[in-house]
């Protein structure tokens, strides 16, 4: 009898596969990268060692790679989300990530006149524009992923008798 892949349950987590626990390290990544475009650091320590110039470079690398992860999430989970609305959706949000990379992260750094020489700066104005709305696709995409059970398993409860049964079922079928 082929064995179907089992998964483990506690209380309303969904902890049923390494698939989940990816989407988790892909949004941890995405906060930490995230923080580096809004800063230029992701430690207050490193603060007191970057030369404003490599926060510049920073800030856009953290942007790139925060637009780069929330597009990986989207396509990790895309297949599971529900509802029609909800992947028209994450297809608007995915193509939106794109426009950014595409034609704002080019434009994101200006230089500024410093004296007789220049400087490379953040245009700050388009940063927070298109940072704000990226944040707001960070946070959207959260529910429809939930709704899935790909963040919290939607079980009343977690019924420990009933597991130790199941259990005991699946060692008498050999598996």
């Amino acid at each position: 009898m082929a064995k179907d892949f089992e998964h483990s349950e506690t209380g309303n987590w969904n902890l049923s596969s390494p698939y989940v626990e990816y989407l988790a390290k892909l949004f941890k990544e995405a906060d930490e990268y995230k923080e580096i475009a809004k800063f230029g650091f992701g430690d207050i320590l490193l603060d007191l060692n970057t030369r404003e110039k490599d926060k510049t470079i920073l800030r856009k690398r953290g942007f790139e790679k925060y637009i780069y992860k929330l597009k990986s999430i989207i396509l990790w989970s895309q297949f599971a989300i529900k509802g029609k609305t909800d992947k028209e959706d994450f297809d608007k949000y995915y193509k939106f990530l794109e426009y950014i990379e595409k034609n704002t992260l080019k434009n994101i750094i200006t230089t500024e006149p410093v004296g007789m020489k220049s400087r490379d700066v953040i245009n700050e104005e388009l940063f927070n524009v298109n940072f704000e709305k990226v944040e707001e696709i960070d946070m959207k995409m959260r529910e429809p992923m939930n709704k899935a059970d790909l963040i919290f398993m939607h079980k009343e409860t977690f019924d420990p008798n009933e597991f130790k049964k199941k259990t005991a079922e699946r060692f008498k079928e050999g598996g």
